[in-house]
């Protein structure tokens, strides 16, 4: 699907004025296929932030995973991130150490639970703490995704006797996994797909709009002066809180459907486009 510009889809809100602040989703947002950020993407981040607009990357991924976005951006302190899924708000100085601003980690036994869960059906856990990323297995699936967040996990036979995680990761290896985890997994968790073969899990309650809110409460900013942008089906309790939304040509159907505004690809700088449309609309 080509897109030139952002386009309002049928019967959804139209945005008149220019957000206060917008949150970037990254895989198959912000970034190309490839894992390349645009140099008009970047650009446009600048004039985005010169219009006035706060920019804030929001992702499932773990912080360590976000910096290398996060820095040609200029995306540092005091300027916040939403990591794990939205539960963990924090910020990086110009020397890339991390600072955690708020947490909302899952229930001890309910991450030991959804662990259990997972071994039962052959799926690997990935337990994410703050200060690191632990799996009970190093399979191919984990292998590719530390490439894919230029990040290295710990094994750990027992992940259970962690401190209790701020997200859990299942990566299907095979067809039907992340169909057969959903159902067995505790009732209390908020569990999410990131893509058709990554299911987030969180404690109950929590997604990306958790940690949005709290990073636009730091500006001063509701989240109905919020803009979203993002492809995938764990962006859609993001996408029901904020102002507006809008979706890359490239998103989930789900997405689509349930996306205010449609712009470019991620590999046609679709959030470039996006935030110079938004930068020029009108302000209050």
């Amino acid at each position: 699907m080509a897109v030139a510009s952002v386009s309002l889809l049928p019967g959804r809100r139209e945005l008149t004025d220019r957000p206060r602040l917008v949150a970037i989703d990254v895989d198959h947002t912000l970034i190309r296929s490839d894992g390349s950020l645009a140099t008009a993407t970047v650009h446009a981040v600048g004039e985005a932030r010169s219009a006035g607009i706060v920019v804030a990357l929001a992702s499932s991924r773990p912080p360590g995973g976000l910096w290398q976005y996060l820095e040609p951006l200029g995306l540092i302190e005091p300027a916040a991130f939403v990591a794990f899924q939205g539960a963990l708000v924090g910020t990086f100085d110009a020397a890339g150490s991390l600072i955690v601003h708020a947490t909302s980690p899952l229930d001890a036994g309910d991450a030991a639970a959804a662990a259990a869960a997972a071994k039962s059906i052959g799926l690997t856990t990935n337990w994410y703490t703050a200060d690191g990323w632990f799996v009970d297995a190093l399979t191919d699936s984990v292998l590719r995704e530390a490439g894919i967040v230029n990040m290295q996990p710990e094994l750990a036979r027992d992940v259970t006797s962690l401190p209790a995680p701020l997200k859990l990761l299942f990566i299907a290896e095979r067809s039907g996994q992340i169909e057969a985890l959903g159902p067995v997994l505790p009732a209390s968790v908020t569990a999410e797909m990131s893509n058709p073969a990554y299911l987030e899990v969180t404690a109950a309650g929590v997604d990306k709009s958790t940690g949005v809110r709290f990073a636009a409460s730091r500006s001063g900013i509701e989240l109905k002066e919020v803009v979203a942008i993002g492809d995938g089906r764990n962006d859609l309790g993001l996408f029901r809180r904020v102002g507006a939304s809008i979706a890359p040509a490239n998103a989930d159907p789900t997405v689509l459907a349930e996306a205010d505004y449609l712009t470019a690809s991620n590999n046609d700088d679709g959030v470039a486009v996006a935030l110079r449309w938004l930068a020029g609309l009108g302000t209050r």
